[in-house]
């Protein structure tokens, strides 16, 4: 998904003379600004999913993940209802995966206390930053957030009236910081 658009900004980038430049262009790029923190928040939500179970068999719960399964609606009826169930583990990933589709992983805060129940005591946020070596990566990461919110709740409008300046090249570094916080969270994972 990220990848996805990594290539709209490609292609609204690129040049042609024959078109002349609007704020539909603008917009072209404010959508893929929130297209790239959804596929953020997509990856935290769905590799802790893909941890969980494994997690889980080699370390067994925490409090922190008693908390989450218990959040998730998994009890002593569900626990019994998955004794007949061919595939137990995925019922308890479903079950913890459906509960976070209403989770959102776009600020470090949530992502570390979600990892928290990884075994991760600290933040897997800044040890991605330190992996990926880039001192201010998480706070290029969290301007393009803010930008998120600003484009999603006030249509990317200032308090004037008038639509934020877009900085192409700028956004677009902090597009892909977003790339390499995930590629460094894969790693540290």
């Amino acid at each position: 998904m990220i990848r996805r658009h990594y290539e709209l900004f490609k292609e609204h980038h690129e040049d042609d003379d024959s078109l002349e430049w609007d704020e539909t262009h603008d917009d072209l790029f404010r959508a893929g600004i929130v297209l790239c923190t959804a596929a953020m928040d997509a990856y935290f939500t769905d590799r802790f999913c893909e941890s969980l179970i494994p997690y889980i068999s080699k370390n067994g719960l925490n409090p922190s993940l008693e908390k989450l399964l218990k959040d998730a609606g998994f009890d002593i009826e569900s626990a019994l209802g998955m004794f007949d169930n061919k595939r137990p583990k995925r019922v308890l990933s479903n079950m913890v995966r459906r509960h976070l589709s209403m989770y959102v992983t776009q600020n470090f805060k949530s992502i570390d206390k979600l990892y928290k129940g990884l075994g991760y005591e600290r933040p897997i946020t800044y040890l991605a930053q330190q992996r990926s070596k880039r001192k201010n990566l998480l706070k290029s990461v969290e301007k393009l957030i803010e930008r998120r919110h600003r484009i999603v709740h006030a249509g990317d409008y200032n308090q004037h009236g008038n639509l934020n300046e877009i900085h192409y090249g700028r956004l677009l570094r902090k597009i892909l910081e977003v790339r390499k916080l995930v590629a460094s969270v894969d790693a540290e994972l």
